[in-house]
């Protein structure tokens, strides 16, 4: 299966999904790897990642049971999405499947201000980019911390700084150890003088953390 055909049949997944979800009023948005795709950030498609509402564990599974079409026992997914806040699906010939449910005040915002976008003729919801980088800070391990610096770096000039700050808050970002990991990634910077506008504009992003 060549890349086109891999994202063309992730997309028709993951539109079919958020469609029956929207059906059943359940709230929903995509994070990782299609998000991140949507702010310019291309990669292979390593995960399919869907935020969803608490509450709403059994229809969640309905949904995910019936639009993959894979053999999902409803009520084990269910009972793990209740019990641990997320749970994973091989999905066999796409990305891995993976299901978070609402749990932060961050997790409720981005629920609340998902954005629909275009993508290859498919709508899919998305978080606001404030909300994204800073769930992707939260998860605290690569790549997700290595996909938001580099949304940092690539959105600086149009961030929103006191909505970041206020996603870190929600998010429980170590905003100190974000400073640390900015002070690094200025450093390189500064070895190439066609990224000194960057530089300096992360320079005044850090201050204002």
């Amino acid at each position: 299966m060549d890349g086109s055909t891999l994202l063309t049949r992730t997309l028709i997944l993951a539109g079919e999904i958020g469609g029956s979800l929207a059906y059943s009023n359940v709230k929903y948005v995509f994070l990782n790897d299609l998000a991140t795709a949507l702010y310019g950030l291309l990669r292979p498609l390593g995960e399919i990642r869907i935020l969803v509402e608490a509450g709403r564990e059994v229809e969640v599974s309905k949904t995910i049971a019936s639009v993959s079409k894979a053999p999902i026992p409803e009520i084990e997914l269910a009972s793990a999405l209740r019990d641990r806040g997320v749970a994973a699906v091989n999905m066999a010939t796409l990305p891995l499947l993976v299901v978070d449910v609402e749990k932060t005040g961050l997790d409720s915002d981005l629920l609340e201000r998902a954005e629909d976008h275009l993508i290859g003729g498919f709508k899919v919801k998305i978080p606001p980019l404030e909300g994204l980088v800073a769930r992707l800070l939260s998860q605290g391990q690569y790549p997700y911390v290595a996909q938001a610096l580099t949304l940092l770096v690539t959105w600086v000039d149009a961030i929103d700084r006191k909505g970041l700050a206020e996603a870190l808050r929600k998010g429980g970002v170590d905003t100190a150890l974000l400073r640390e990991e900015l002070e690094r990634l200025k450093m390189v910077l500064g070895g190439f003088p066609n990224l000194a506008g960057k530089k300096a504009l992360l320079d005044s992003l850090t201050e204002n953390l």
